[in-house]
């Protein structure tokens, strides 16, 4: 735990250290499909993900980003038909690169690291951890005016941890949209 703090607290103190010319603050909403076929048997195949993402351009359409975003999702045991509930803290830091389309629209990809705090009760059981794993993703901004843009994104949260001898997939495929403002 302490590495991994460790490494998230270098990449935030690099990217605060890059001079930004443009800061922007987005609120985004998008839906997890999970990748762990164990999640899904006692929660289904994902659920909705608010999320958090601060990005600063520091040169020639190149960024860097902070993002948070939160799971949580109540289920069923299968067998005993018992509640489990989950609660997932997602943590990104990563760069991004964006190109022109038309004067108001603009693609970007993005990539970096992930780091993932989850916790899990079910059957009087409570298990906490957490891992380490990569973000990958494309989006497409919409300027609505100077200060304001749309965007829909996609992307791929890859982080895995083992729990109790078993192989877990904390990540997956992610999809929604977000709106969000210039400094």
């Amino acid at each position: 735990m302490k590495k991994t703090l460790l490494v998230i607290l270098a990449i935030t103190t690099m990217a605060a250290s890059v001079p930004a010319r443009n800061l922007s603050l987005a609120m985004t909403a998008s839906y997890l499909a999970k990748s762990d076929s164990g999640f899904k048997e006692v929660y289904g195949s994902g659920g909705v993900m608010p999320g958090l993402r601060l990005e600063a351009a520091v040169w020639k359409g190149l960024s860097v980003y902070g993002a948070y975003g939160y799971f949580a999702k109540t289920g069923t045991t299968p067998v005993l038909a018992a509640e489990a509930k989950t609660r997932q803290h997602f943590l990104a830091a990563g760069g991004a690169w964006r190109g022109a389309l038309a004067p108001k629209l603009e693609w970007g990809l993005y990539g970096g690291l992930l780091y993932v705090n989850y916790r899990e009760e079910a059957l009087g059981d409570k298990v906490t951890g957490n891992a380490l794993g990569f973000e990958i993703g494309a989006r497409l901004d919409y300027s609505v005016s100077a200060k304001f843009f749309l965007f829909p994104f996609v992307a791929c949260l890859l982080a895995n941890d083992t729990v109790a001898g078993t192989d877990v997939k904390l990540g997956g495929f992610q999809a929604g949209v977000g709106a969000g403002i210039h400094f």
